[in-house]
């Protein structure tokens, strides 16, 4: 799952999707779903407490990037 902010990034956002997916990663909207949350550095919110309280693994797009080898 992404975050809303990251969302709105649309060329970044399509372009780690497309690069997950690649690798066999399925997404939601749901970040009470989610195993992996993926947002912006010093971000909050909603969505990012839904996961945590999920126990998602919480990634910056740059720890999400290197996951992908998209360094």
């Amino acid at each position: 799952c992404f975050s809303h902010a990251l969302e709105l990034q649309l060329p970044l956002a399509k372009k780690l999707l497309s690069a997950a997916f690649a690798q066999g990663a399925r997404a939601t909207f749901k970040a009470e779903e989610c195993s992996v949350y993926v947002c912006l550095e010093g971000e909050e919110g909603q969505r990012l407490k839904s996961a945590r309280e999920r126990g998602a693994k919480i990634l910056s797009v740059v720890e999400f990037q290197k996951r992908l080898d998209l360094e």
